[in-house]
């Protein structure tokens, strides 16, 4: 015992007990960042993966489509087509298009597939009668038309993805953008059931 520093051995340890505690302190500290690390690393590597194995869509405008524009009205009649340009299987797809007054789909009952590839092609027909747009006096009324839809699916480990799609049409010239995959933070897929499209 020290005469300066009377610390008894049987309460407080030796020196020894107190050096294995501050080794298990500081082995605590790494083991723990060591974790941590790793846990980081597996993430980025299931986020590697799952972008490997995630299927990826592209929406065109098929030749097909066409407008007729006469006394004050049009009717937009559009062709889409959706080809998977990665080579990775969609196990479950599902086309979500608006239900709204101003689109009508003829066989909307039909956007439910599964074990989509890459050789397969869908295509659907959107319906859009409106009241043309009047610019200027004794001039032509223009056509406005917008349609926005997602595509939703599902890659081989049931992660679920969105792609927003957007159309547009304005006197007599088109565009149509689609986004990238989103995660929609499902792992499972939704099931959707429909009433039959009426005639």
């Amino acid at each position: 015992m020290s005469k300066y520093f009377p610390l008894d051995s049987a309460v407080w340890g030796t020196v020894s007990d107190w050096v294995m505690v501050i080794v298990t302190f500081f082995t605590a500290i790494y083991l723990y960042r060591t974790l941590q690390a790793q846990l980081k690393i597996t993430k980025i590597e299931e986020l590697r993966y799952r972008k490997s194995i995630m299927p990826v869509f592209d929406v065109n405008i098929a030749p097909n489509t066409s407008c007729v524009l006469a006394d004050g009205q049009f009717i937009v009649d559009a062709f889409f087509e959706i080809k998977l340009v990665s080579e990775n299987k969609a196990r479950f797809v599902f086309i979500y298009l608006p239900d709204d007054n101003e689109w009508k789909y003829p066989v909307k009952n039909q956007n439910i597939m599964k074990n989509f590839s890459s050789k397969d092609l869908f295509s659907f027909e959107a319906v859009r009668t409106g009241k043309a747009i009047p610019l200027e006096e004794n001039k032509p009324a223009i056509e406005f038309a917008n349609l926005s839809f997602n595509v939703e699916f599902s890659d081989e480990l049931d992660n679920m993805y969105v792609q927003r799609v957007n159309y547009n049409r304005l006197n007599g010239f088109e565009s149509i953008s689609v986004a990238s995959p989103e995660t929609t933070g499902e792992t499972n897929p939704v099931v959707y059931t429909y009433k039959k499209h009426e005639q």
